[in-house]
């Protein structure tokens, strides 16, 4: 779900496979946890050697986008690499997220617009800041951990979400859940089943309850894994 550079002959940098750049790690990620991020302060103009103008710069404009996968909700950065000096960048952003959003029947939606100023296309919502509500949070925690590769008594975090979607269909059965594991009700944003799963499985991961989460899911059903 992640992408490696590959040179279009359009001039634009596509990303393909399972890597990402290794700014990864102190952008993105930081991004998501708050964290502050690491800047290059000019407190004086000598410092500044000028030589030469119209140089082109590289932008990475980026989304998040949702896709229903294995009866779960799953949550991709997606991103791209693109030189300022390329004519027709607008067109072959364009081209590149509907692509990535079609690609192997994924139908997903964009949650934020790479271009908040201009928008490329209709995203589910109009400011990062939207992404601040209860159910959008727990979107993003979902996102960090598969950014991170996180395992859970080696289940991956993609799997967990799958598995627990598939055996808990419906608002009710994720709440009987979460108070089985005491994870207060109240914390939840009322929604779609699929949607109240990623809300747990992101409580969990910030109680430190997904041992005990998944050790339910077992107790309840054994096959749930296999």
């Amino acid at each position: 779900y992640y992408w490696d550079p590959v040179v279009a002959p359009s001039g634009i940098t596509f990303y393909t496979g399972s890597q990402m750049p290794e700014w990864k790690n102190n952008l993105f990620l930081a991004t998501l946890r708050a964290k502050h991020i690491i800047r290059l302060v000019i407190d004086n103009t000598n410092k500044i050697e000028k030589h030469s103008e119209g140089l082109p710069t590289i932008y990475h404009p980026f989304s998040i986008m949702e896709y229903e996968f294995k009866d779960a909700l799953l949550y991709d950065f997606v991103y791209l690499a693109v030189d300022s000096k390329l004519e027709n960048a607008k067109e072959e952003i364009e081209n590149f997220f509907e692509s990535y959003r079609l690609e192997n029947e994924r139908f997903g939606k964009y949650l934020i617009n790479p271009n908040l100023v201009e928008p490329l296309f209709e995203t589910q919502y109009c400011s990062p800041a939207d992404l601040r509500m209860p159910s959008e949070k727990a979107k993003l925690e979902l996102l960090y951990q598969r950014v991170r590769g996180t395992y859970f008594k080696e289940v991956n975090l993609d799997i967990l979400v799958q598995r627990i979607s598939k055996f808990y269909q419906d608002s009710s059965s994720v709440k009987r859940l979460a108070n089985n594991i005491h994870i207060p009700l109240s914390l939840f944003a009322e929604d779609n089943a699929a949607s109240m799963v990623a809300q747990l499985v992101s409580l969990c991961i910030d109680r430190n309850k997904t041992e005990e989460l998944i050790d339910r899911v077992l107790f309840e059903y054994p096959q749930i894994f296999k």
